[in-house]
């Protein structure tokens, strides 16, 4: 395959409305850390409906980040580690921002921290309304489409 060709294909594939095909045929480049692939799926996420999925600002840019790394199985643990540091010290509200600052990056740990309400509750932890429904293994479009474990 020709380079770039793979990307002709994904936006080929958007323009005829086949979503789920189009993500599934992303989905290999965007395993192999390829950054233009990741950029797509930011841009997906930044343009909405023209790339069918809803507009999220949130994931376009935990895409757009990631597309900026060689390795984006770390982004996010600093402030992950700021958030622990802060709630060692009782400080909830700056262990809020911190852990909501590394939900933001895409960290998964702290997105399972902010999805737990138990814990949440039980820390004061204050965060935004909008991760009371984000679903972690839905942060790659149509994943549920693909057959391999996609949770990114």
């Amino acid at each position: 395959m020709k380079e770039n060709e793979h990307y002709t294909k994904f936006v080929s594939l958007i323009k005829e409305n086949k979503y789920p095909e189009a993500y599934g045929y992303l989905y290999p480049y965007v395993l192999k850390n390829d950054k233009k692939s990741m950029k797509l799926i930011s841009k997906s996420y930044t343009y909405g409906k023209a790339y069918g999925v809803d507009i999220d600002l949130i994931k376009a840019n935990i895409w757009q980040q990631r597309s900026e790394l060689e390795s984006f199985s770390e982004l996010g643990k600093v402030e992950y580690n700021q958030f622990l540091f802060f709630l060692s010290i009782n400080k909830p509200k700056m262990a809020s921002f911190f852990l909501q600052k590394s939900a933001e990056l895409g960290y998964k740990e702290a997105i399972y921290k902010i999805k737990d309400e138990k814990y949440v509750k039980l820390n004061e932890i204050i965060i935004d309304e909008y991760w009371k429904d984000f679903d972690y293994s839905d942060l790659y479009p149509y994943c549920h489409n693909i057959k391999e474990d996609c949770e990114l």
